[in-house]
């Protein structure tokens, strides 16, 4: 019989495992890290839908490598799975990807270097935040004390509910999970620039974030 894995003791498995898969330079999926923690703990139970979504919650929460992209593929099995892969590399290069013309791949991945100071707690009902030169957006403070979101809390994220948003909720709402995070120690929640610029189709330098009914949205902003 395996043993049962705790939601913190599997992140951190999950964790060390992207790390490892970074530092080769490879490009993998999700289910890559469910593979390699069964092979490496066969006494453990590695259920691959919680990892997958540790994963996810890596990625958009703008935990990974900030060389890392993520782009959604067709497989040789005929499913879909995002595969992570760096700047150097495309997902195409992963072996489990059908073969795609690399013409359709331009633009994906890059990444803007523009920084800001995202510590106003003004009240608003929406504001544009700009990419830091981490790569990530900051949910501002001020939208999330409106929703009464506190440090350490957990919040979803859903990238597929509407192709024009991303919306960050708190579970209890009638959207996706795609990823789970955490309000962090500074009460910010910051995501990956990569993740909007994959969610999108292209990199933008400036996000609006507005609260509406409970959620915040979360919409590019074009400046062409």
């Amino acid at each position: 019989m395996r043993t049962t894995v705790g939601t913190q003791d599997l992140t951190i498995l999950a964790s060390d495992q992207i790390a490892k898969f970074i530092a080769n330079g490879d490009c993998f999926t999700a289910y890559d890290v469910t593979k390699a923690l069964r092979d490496a703990n066969p006494g453990f139970q590695i259920i691959h839908q919680d990892i997958r979504l540790i994963v996810d919650s890596v990625f958009v929460g703008g935990n990974m490598d900030v060389n890392y992209n993520r782009t959604l593929v067709d497989l040789k099995n005929d499913k879909q799975a995002f595969i992570y892969y760096p700047n150097n590399k495309t997902a195409y290069d992963h072996s489990f990807a059908k073969p795609l013309d690399t013409t359709t791949l331009n633009g994906i991945g890059d990444v803007d270097d523009s920084d800001i100071d995202d510590s106003d707690s003004t009240i608003r009902d929406s504001e544009v935040v700009e990419v830091t030169k981490e790569s990530r957006i900051s949910v501002p403070q001020a939208l999330l004390h409106k929703l009464n979101f506190k440090v350490g809390d957990v919040v979803y994220i859903s990238l597929t509910d509407d192709e024009d948003k991303v919306f960050v909720h708190d579970g209890t709402a009638a959207f996706t999970k795609d990823a789970k995070l955490v309000i962090n120690s500074d009460g910010r929640l910051r995501l990956s620039a990569a993740a909007l610029s994959n969610k999108f189709g292209q990199n933008y330098t400036q996000y609006k974030c507005t609260e509406d009914s409970f959620v915040i949205e979360i919409t590019p902003v074009d400046n062409s």
